[in-house]
């Protein structure tokens, strides 16, 4: 996950620095200044922004803020300070949704701030009663999903996913080198994926059919690059169709 963190006071900036690499995080650089912080952002927009309010240049945080999500709605936004009045807390709160945290800081408060801002910043899934489901373990976006492991979140892209499998509960994504869990059903999952690309071949599988190298008919499964995944009798001649439909 890549941060970029906008803080004008060089010991914050380096406390900062140090806690999001601890985290096992990139940061993509430390900005003192409104003008500086939006050159990185159109060059390389991060996947969160830790933002103290005040800053130097023609904007103050909370500005800046808005200019970014002006182009880019959804960063999700951590402010930090060392005001606690009600004006700023206001003020912070009408550029969307936010996480605030004051000056001083534990490592836990800022972790804690960060995985909050990815969750609210996300539209989520409606349920039945018109409110919104949270995901213990995924933090889902347009083209990714934010999957907790240990202290950390590590950003996967769906087009990297060669497949999904529900267990119960939970769903292994399965990439090429490695898996990674979810707690999210199948249903769930499926929702957040493009139509065009992931299939259903089973019950408890989702397949990126993108990255199929070869369909068995005999054995009745889908291989990828050194791993596969069931197809039932029933989805077959969808999956085939819808093969054909790719050509």
């Amino acid at each position: 996950m890549n941060i970029l963190i906008v803080e004008d006071e060089d010991l914050y900036a380096d406390q900062l620095e140090m806690l999001v690499e601890k985290m096992g995080y990139t940061c993509l650089g430390i900005a003192d200044n409104s003008v500086d912080a939006l050159a990185v952002v159109s060059k390389n927009p991060p996947d969160i922004l830790l933002m103290d309010v005040h800053i130097q240049g023609d904007y103050d945080g909370i500005e800046l803020t808005q200019e970014i999500r002006r182009v880019y709605p959804h960063i999700p936004v951590v402010f930090i300070t060392s005001m606690t009045d009600d004006m700023t807390f206001r003020r912070a709160s009408r550029t969307g949704r936010i996480q605030f945290i004051v000056k001083p800081f534990s490592d836990l408060q800022l972790q804690r701030a960060m995985e909050l801002a990815l969750q609210d910043a996300e539209p989520g899934t409606a349920d039945k009663g018109g409110g919104t489901q949270k995901w213990d373990s995924g933090l889902v976006s347009g083209d990714h999903v934010f999957v907790k492991m240990g202290n950390r979140l590590e950003k996967i892209h769906w087009q990297d996913i060669l497949y999904v499998e529900a267990d119960d509960k939970h769903c292994y994504l399965h990439l090429p080198e490695k898996r990674y869990i979810v707690h999210m059903s199948l249903k769930q999952v499926r929702d957040q994926l493009d139509a065009q690309v992931f299939f259903q071949s089973h019950r408890s599988y989702l397949i990126n059919i993108s990255r199929i190298k070869t369909i068995n008919l005999d054995d009745q499964v889908v291989l990828f690059e050194g791993k596969e995944a069931p197809i039932s009798r029933r989805n077959r001649e969808a999956l085939l169709n819808r093969l054909k439909y790719l050509m």
